[in-house]
């Protein structure tokens, strides 16, 4: 794309200067100049700016604008009176230009993109804190230690069930290269196999991999944050921790499971546990405080669970607190 002026002789001998933005195309093999815009006799910008000019349009064309320095209202006008003529009348900045094989150098296109970044990252976390060897210890062999990583990267960068997840690694994941299982990938029954076999050795594995990481970041435990929350559930209901109850997703036709977790000031979490679907809140902190094993942390309670009962138990075992006050009120200011 380029700007072309070009002097017209009017009948009264005047001379005078026309401007036209066109464009380089190659048709049948031979190279044609194509006027794009007629921009008239009076366009304004100066000819030592044509370059910059034609570089913010074409980047306004394509959605990559050209990073400005310095305010010109004039060019900015232009470029923007310019970029809607264009769109006006069709005009695509992508659409090939030569009627040969084309070669297209500053677009690229892939229909099979999978994604990459993520799994790496997971991969390198989970080897930092010996993942694997925890697995070997607990009896997983090395194809059931390889599934064990896509199901905790998948949780990780595409939560879902197994059955999305299968989907997901198949479509969109790298993980099976990277594991190098391109060649005979695990079904989906494995998944569920050792999904459930991840959940048998949870509290092993969350105590291991806490300790790990203090080891690896060198931080002392010692505040909690403790909160819980449910999510629903569709499909069989014969699961006893299934049950109807106040949905937190508004999900009030389906049976919910909740879910508790304990983490440390950290950001690591240092207990999960699932309980019953319709379970109290403030019922569960006690047995989630025994389970720490942080000998004196300070709890951070939201207004649902800093019930009295809860409190005096705090209070009973010597254990620091913070809570959101439960008054809807704000108190009057001390004077």
């Amino acid at each position: 794309m380029f700007i072309r002026s070009k002097i017209n002789t009017l009948k009264n001998k005047t001379k005078k200067t026309s401007f036209s933005l066109c464009e380089c195309r190659r048709v049948n093999g031979e190279p044609k100049q194509v006027t794009l815009l007629n921009l008239g006799a009076d366009f304004p910008i100066k000819k030592e700016d044509w370059p910059i000019f034609i570089q913010r349009v074409v980047g306004e064309m394509k959605r990559h604008p050209v990073i400005v320095f310095e305010d010109d209202q004039q060019m900015d006008d232009q470029v923007h009176r310019i970029v809607k003529a264009l769109k006006d009348m069709g005009y695509d900045p992508y659409a090939v230009k030569d009627d040969r094989t084309p070669v297209i150098f500053d677009k690229v296109e892939d229909l099979e993109s999978r994604t990459i970044g993520g799994e790496r990252v997971v991969n390198k976390a989970l080897s930092l804190l010996g993942f694997d060897e925890m697995l070997a210890s607990l009896g997983f062999s090395d194809l059931q230690k390889r599934i064990a990583h896509m199901l905790v990267a998948s949780r990780c960068i595409s939560p879902a069930s197994e059955a999305k997840t299968y989907r997901w690694l198949h479509r969109r994941s790298s993980l099976f290269p990277l594991l190098q299982l391109d060649d005979n990938p695990p079904g989906l029954s494995s998944l569920y196999r050792v999904g459930d076999k991840l959940y048998t050795h949870r509290e092993t594995l969350i105590k291991k991999l806490f300790t790990q990481s203090q080891s690896v970041f060198g931080f002392t435990p010692c505040i909690a944050f403790y909160d819980l929350t449910n999510t629903y559930h569709y499909g069989k209901q014969d699961d006893e921790l299934l049950a109807y109850g106040r949905s937190k997703e508004k999900r009030s036709d389906c049976v919910l499971a909740s879910i508790a977790m304990v983490i440390d000031a950290s950001g690591f979490p240092t207990h999960a546990e699932i309980y019953k679907g319709n379970i109290s809140e403030p019922k569960t902190l006690e047995k989630a405080i025994k389970d720490i094993g942080i000998e004196c942390p300070t709890v951070i309670m939201d207004a649902g669970i800093s019930t009295k009962k809860n409190i005096e138990f705090l209070n009973r075992k010597g254990i620091k607190w913070l809570s959101i006050e439960r008054n809807k009120k704000q108190p009057p200011p001390k004077t």
